[in-house]
């Protein structure tokens, strides 16, 4: 690209070892050539996710998710691909020499946003802690039991309840309108004004794991006021569903205990750290994603979930609690007492109680069951029998033996049905949902097969134009953008507009339907073809769009009544036949 060397972008990729580089990530396993996983960018139950060490490249069967480590890096820790080089250059210990600054425009606009951000901090923790406008914010922080150390330590502040002091500040420091809107820290309103998005509330900064200002929360101080929170919207440099609150100061403590607990405010974690529990995260709403669960997986193995009694149970909770479960996290459920939260827990009983809570955590499988009992069981026969019908289907979703035979023994025993009807009605289920799963893949098999008997001569042309510099130097002497339909065009242009590109570049440039279809031809052989065989794709390309043009030409005689037009294009199609017949 036009600010890093290519030579610097391939000396990166040859240091880093994908295979190393994506298993600090997943948990990969070895299979023949390659690795496996379960895909870190969306859910699925068997690893669809394939990592090749020759290629140093991985592509997912499942959502067509694929690249080099550069674009692992973008996608996984959402980053620009400027940023993914010098994260990598980084690791690899190459210095990076950037040419003519940073002129790529999103990389810019992530950079002012960042900037925009960390100033807006410290001008709502200026206004919290040296202004009058901010007596009932810090007075309602006081009876939460933070001080004035608190507020310095963690950089909380004070949103002054005012249409545009944040905006009028930020712009005076030379922000112009684009940055402000695309931050989420201003609004736009009619006939082209802006206001602040905070108004009157205490704000609570939201770090990525480098410490980098990527949001903001907002809490109304008076409880009359909606909403009770206010979170930054999405943006080039937020994502909410990637992150947790406090994972920048609680990394190391969660490092060192190989746990974590899972809180759903930013007070929770906040106490939690005053209080010497340092392994504390929000979740900032409790419907746990994927991309959550593979970012705690990077620091700790078991994960504790401290949600206050009434979330706990509900449905949109247990399916982010069975996210952890499937990224490999061993999950326990901290039960609080009624109308606590961690928060005032914490506060009126101390660290040692909390701990005290821990040590009996039920883990998610025995909280599972505890919950149907619940929902079912009133000592009638109908009863146990509804309790231990749910308990199986809920069973029978566990892959691990050993485990599935313990809690059957727990589920049988709490049901009062016998051991061993509990387990064969598990292994009827199982057979079930095999059936079904058998099926179902059956039907993607042949999906496959079809997919792979209809190979598309354009992008096996251009994906080994894009790994091979021989291949590259036939194609441009043989083959021309036009030769390509509209899907493949762009990507063509690119490497003619560039002899030079690398294929990391077009991928990141890609939409992303286009991006994963790239990849997976990435992906489809282990060895480049013969020159002979290469030849005949270009020959093929070449065909297919004479034989466009021809049909294209047919329509317009069939439509013309024009003479000389229909002569023009009668001697054209003749020559059309002839460059078909003709070998390339």
């Amino acid at each position: 690209m036009a600010s890093i060397s290519r030579d610097i972008i391939n000396k990166i990729k040859a240091e880093i070892d994908i295979v190393e580089l994506i298993g600090e990530y997943i948990d990969l396993s070895s299979s023949g050539k390659n690795y496996v996983a379960l895909c870190p960018f969306h859910q699925e139950n068997t690893p669809s996710f394939t990592v090749n060490p020759n290629k140093q490249f991985y592509y997912c069967f499942g959502c067509g998710a694929g690249g080099d480590s550069i674009n692992f890096i973008q996608e996984i820790d959402n980053l620009s691909f400027q940023e993914s080089v010098l994260t990598l250059a980084e690791r690899a210990g190459i210095e990076v020499d950037i040419k003519g600054g940073i002129d790529k425009e999103e990389m810019k606009l992530r950079e002012a946003i960042f900037s925009a951000n960390n100033l807006a901090s410290k001008f709502y923790n200026y206004l919290l802690l040296n202004n009058d406008i901010a007596s009932e914010a810090k007075e309602y922080l006081n009876e939460r039991g933070f001080n004035e150390e608190d507020i310095k330590k963690f950089n909380l502040g004070y949103a002054p309840d005012s249409w545009r002091g944040l905006y009028n500040f930020l712009s005076d420091k030379g922000f112009n309108q684009e940055v402000l809107l695309k931050s989420g820290l201003v609004v736009a309103g009619k006939n082209n004004s802006y206001y602040d998005r905070f108004r009157g509330r205490v704000i609570f900064p939201i770090y990525n794991v480098r410490s980098e200002v990527i949001g903001f929360g907002g809490r109304v101080i008076d409880p009359e006021d909606f909403p009770k929170y206010l979170n930054s919207p999405e943006s080039p440099v937020f994502s909410k569903k990637k992150l947790l609150y406090g994972l920048n100061i609680s990394k190391e403590g969660i490092q060192d205990k190989n746990e974590a607990v899972i809180v759903e405010g930013y007070t929770d974690v906040l106490t939690a750290h005053k209080f010497g529990l340092t392994n504390f995260v929000a979740s900032l709403g409790t419907a746990l994603t994927r991309e959550q669960a593979n970012l705690l997986k990077r620091y700790c193995d078991k994960v504790y979930i401290a949600y206050d009694a009434d979330t706990a149970g509900d449905k949109a909770t247990l399916r982010g609690l069975e996210i952890l479960r499937q990224a490999g996290l061993d999950v326990a459920i901290i039960e609080l007492p009624q109308d606590l939260d961690p928060d005032d827990y914490i506060k009126n009983k101390g660290s040692d109680a909390f701990i005290e809570l821990e040590s009996k955590a039920p883990d998610l499988i025995e909280y599972r069951i505890d919950l149907i009992m619940e929902k079912y069981y009133d000592q009638s026969a109908n009863s146990r029998l509804k309790a231990a019908k749910a308990g199986v289907d809920f069973l029978a979703t566990i892959k691990d033996e050993l485990t599935q035979d313990a809690y059957a023994k727990v589920l049988a025993e709490k049901t009062e049905i016998g051991y061993k009807e509990i387990k064969n009605k598990i292994e009827k289920v199982k057979k079930e949902n095999k059936k079904s799963r058998s099926w179902k893949q059956q039907n993607r098999a042949q999906e496959k097969s079809i997919e792979e008997d209809t190979k598309d001569p354009e992008w096996q042309v251009l994906a080994y134009m894009l790994q091979n510099q021989k291949y590259r130097e036939i194609g441009i002497d043989k083959l021309d953008p036009a030769y390509f339909s509209e899907t493949t065009a762009e990507i063509a242009r690119q490497i003619w507009g560039d002899i030079d590109i690398t294929a990391t570049e077009v991928i990141s440039d890609l939409a992303e339907e286009k991006r994963d279809n790239l990849a997976r031809y990435f992906f489809t052989e282990d060895r480049f073809p013969s020159k002979n065989k290469f030849n005949n794709l270009i020959k093929e390309v070449i065909t297919g769009n004479i034989e466009k043009e021809i049909s294209n030409i047919l329509i317009e005689l069939n439509k013309s009544k024009e003479c000389d037009y229909i002569n023009n294009l009668l001697l054209y199609y003749k020559r059309l036949l002839r460059l078909e017949r003709r070998d390339v």
